[in-house]
C-alpha cells in the first residue's frame, strides 16, 4: 500500500513538472511574439499601386495610367525615370508627383499620372515600375503591380 503511495506520488510529481515546463515554454513564446510585433511597427511601411482608366481601349487611345504611393513615416520619394517608353506603351505626359497628401490613419499618399498610348494590338501588360525611397531607417525600394489591357484594332473581325 505504501509502495503505490509513493508511485502515485511520483507520478503527480512528473505530471506536475510537465505542465510547469508546457506554461513556460507557451509563456516564452508569447513574450517572443511581442517583441517581433515591436520591431515591425519601427519599419517603414510602403506600398505602391497602378491602376488605369480603361482596361480595354482600341488601338492609339489614350490611357491615363496612375501610380499611387502610399507610406507611413518620414521618407522621400524617387519615381522612375521610364523616357518615352514603358512597355510597348508610348508615353505621351508625365505628370508631376503630388505633395504628399495625409489620411486620417496616419498615412501619406503622393500620386503620379502617365498619359500613355499603344500601337499594338492584343493583350499587353504595363510593367511593374519601381519606385525609391529613403527614410532614416534606409534606403528601399517598392514595386507596383502590373497592369494588364486589351487592345483592340479598328477593324472588327
Amino acid at each position: 500500500m505504501f509502495d503505490m503511495a509513493i508511485k502515485g506520488y511520483q507520478i503527480f510529481r512528473k505530471l506536475w513538472i510537465l505542465v510547469v515546463v508546457v506554461y513556460t515554454l507557451v509563456l516564452s513564446k508569447d513574450i517572443t511574439f511581442a517583441q517581433k510585433s515591436n520591431d515591425t511597427e519601427n519599419r517603414v511601411l510602403v506600398e505602391a499601386i497602378a491602376n488605369v482608366d480603361k482596361n480595354e481601349v482600341t488601338i492609339g487611345d489614350k490611357i491615363k495610367l496612375e501610380i499611387r504611393v502610399k507610406y507611413k513615416g518620414d521618407i522621400t520619394l524617387q519615381f522612375p525615370e521610364v523616357g518615352k517608353q514603358i512597355g510597348v506603351f508610348t508615353i505621351k505626359e508625365t505628370g508631376i508627383a503630388e505633395s504628399p497628401k495625409r489620411e486620417k490613419n496616419g498615412y501619406s499618399v503622393v500620386e503620379r499620372n502617365y498619359l500613355l498610348r499603344s500601337y499594338k494590338i492584343g493583350r499587353q501588360t504595363i510593367p511593374s515600375l519601381k519606385i525609391k525611397y529613403k527614410s532614416s531607417q534606409g534606403d528601399g525600394e517598392v514595386a507596383t503591380n502590373e497592369v494588364v489591357i486589351d487592345i483592340k484594332g479598328v477593324i472588327k473581325e
